[in-house]
C-alpha cells in the first residue's frame, strides 16, 4: 500500500499541528512545574502553620500554667488577707481593753492624788500641831 506523496498545504498543515501539538505539550509542562511549585510552597506553609500550632499550643500551656500559679497566689492572698484581718481585729481588742485600762488607771490616780493631798493636809495640820505644842512647851520650859 503505497502513501500518497503530501501536499505542501497538508505538510504545513501537519507542521503547525505539530508545532500546536509541541506549544500545547510545553504549556502543560509549564502548568505541571507551577503546579507542582505550588504544592511545594503549600506543603512548606502547612509545615511553618503545624509549627506555628505547635508555639500556639505551647503559649497556650504555659498561659494555663501561670493561670493556675496566680489562682494559687490569689489563694495565698486571700488567706492573707483574713489573717491579716483577724490580726487588725485582735488589734482593735486590744486596743480597747488597753483605753479601759488606761481609764482605770486614770481614775485610780485622781483618787491617789486626791488621797495624796488630804495625806499633805494631814501632814501640815499634824505639822501645826506639833509645832504648836513645841512652842507652848518651849514657852512653858522659860
Amino acid at each position: 500500500m503505497a502513501l500518497d506523496p503530501l501536499s505542501d498545504e497538508q505538510i504545513e498543515q501537519l507542521v503547525n499541528t505539530c508545532h500546536s501539538i509541541a506549544t500545547a505539550h510545553l504549556n502543560i509542562t509549564q502548568r505541571i512545574d507551577d503546579l507542582t511549585k505550588q504544592v511545594y510552597q503549600v506543603e512548606h506553609h502547612q509545615g511553618l502553620m503545624a509549627r506555628a500550632q505547635t508555639s500556639f499550643l505551647t503559649i497556650f500551656e504555659k498561659i494555663e500554667q501561670q493561670q493556675e500559679k496566680l489562682i494559687e497566689a490569689q489563694e495565698i492572698l486571700t488567706s492573707n488577707q483574713s489573717n491579716l484581718a483577724n490580726a487588725v481585729k485582735q488589734l482593735a481588742d486590744s486596743q480597747l481593753q488597753l483605753t479601759r485600762f488606761v481609764e482605770r488607771l486614770d481614775d485610780k490616780l485622781s483618787s491617789t492624788s486626791a488621797a495624796m493631798e488630804r495625806l499633805d493636809r494631814i501632814i501640815d495640820y499634824l505639822m501645826r500641831q506639833n509645832n504648836t505644842k513645841t512652842d507652848s512647851n518651849g514657852a512653858q520650859d522659860s
